[in-house]
This record gives C-alpha cells, sequence and structure tokens, in this order.
C-alpha cells in the first residue's frame, strides 16, 4: 500500500482545490517568466517547492510581532518569530512531521475547503486583535487567506487548530508532530 505524505496530499489539495483563474495571490503575468530560451544562466524553469504558510501578526507591537511556519513537500518545517523591524527572534527548523504530525495535517486538510477560500475573513489586525494567515503555494498557483487572529471562520477552524499544533509543538520541542531535531524550548504565553 502507498501512503501519500501530507505535503504530496497538500500538493494535490491544491491542485484540483484552486484553479488557476481564481485570481488572488497568482503572479502577474510576466512572458519573460516563461522564457525557455536555452541560456545556461537561465534558471525559468525552476518552481517553487508546493508547500503551505501559516502566521500571524500583530500591527500595533514592539518586539516578536510575527510568527511565520512554513511547510513544504520535500523538506523541513520552519518557524520564525520577527519584528517590523526585520531582526529574527527566533528560528527553529525541524527536519519534517512525524507520522502523527502527517496524520493530524492530513485529516484537517481533508476538512478544510481550499479552493472555495475566500481572500479575507472578518477585519484581520482591526482594533489590534490581530490577523492570522495562511498561503498556499503550488508552483505558478498561489493564493492567500487572511482572518481574525483567534477567530478564525469555520472553514478554517481545523486547520488553524492543527497548525497552533505544530506551532506548541516547535516552542515546547514536544516533537508531538514534528520529527526530533536539536530544539531549544521558547514558550510564549499567550498566543
Amino acid at each position: 500500500m502507498t501512503r501519500l505524505l501530507v505535503p504530496s496530499a497538500l500538493a494535490l489539495a491544491l491542485l484540483v482545490g484552486c484553479p488557476p483563474d481564481r485570481g488572488e495571490g497568482l503572479p502577474p503575468d510576466d512572458d519573460d517568466a516563461t522564457d525557455d530560451d536555452d541560456a545556461t544562466d537561465d534558471d525559468d524553469d525552476v518552481v517553487p517547492s508546493p508547500g503551505m504558510s501559516w502566521g500571524w501578526w500583530f500591527g500595533e507591537c514592539g518586539g516578536e510581532c510575527l510568527g511565520d511556519m512554513v511547510l513544504t513537500a520535500d523538506g523541513p518545517v520552519t518557524y520564525t518569530l520577527s519584528g517590523w523591524d526585520g531582526i529574527v527572534y527566533w528560528r527553529s527548523e525541524a527536519p519534517g512531521l512525524n507520522r502523527a504530525g502527517d496524520d493530524a495535517l492530513e485529516a484537517a486538510m481533508e476538512e478544510t475547503p481550499i479552493g472555495d477560500l475566500a481572500p479575507v475573513y472578518g477585519c484581520p489586525d482591526c482594533a489590534d486583535g490581530g490577523g492570522g494567515y495562511f498561503q498556499f503555494d503550488l508552483g505558478e498557483v498561489s493564493f492567500r487567506t487572511e482572518y481574525e487572529w483567534g477567530s478564525p471562520p469555520p472553514e478554517l477552524e481545523v486547520l488553524d487548530a492543527a497548525m497552533r499544533a505544530l506551532q506548541w509543538d516547535f516552542e515546547a520541542c514536544a516533537f508531538q508532530y514534528l520529527e526530533a531535531f536539536d530544539c531549544e524550548p521558547r514558550i510564549v504565553i499567550g498566543r
């Protein structure tokens, strides 16, 4: 029996669930981007690895105001805490998801109508309540959806909860969902 890993399932879900004519978040039409000349320094055929990003931000904030987690189909999972000033306060990288993480994220993806998500839900970061986002990337198809931090729309509740579990796993070095790695705990109260 062949088992699809989450990143493969993610790529498939994005390909099937998000038609290219969606419009939001797609790269602009650029004739140079599809240039297929045979120049040796031509990197036009380089396609970003399929994946997903999830994170949060607070606009009226100093210090750790942004959190970003990136999952790719063929590599590590990274989680970064940074500020509007460009300072990276903390960054951690796991080699990937373990079996439990793969199963949890795959189940969450199956509950998420990726192709039907709106670009914005509610009023992200209004009255400094913070904003949350998901960025889905598959080659040239890419889109982002944003929502009020702590209040994901029903369509994103399960996936948001799965990503918060990964966030906790990173910050606590608990390895419930991540492959074990040399990790420094970083518990942040109140997120």
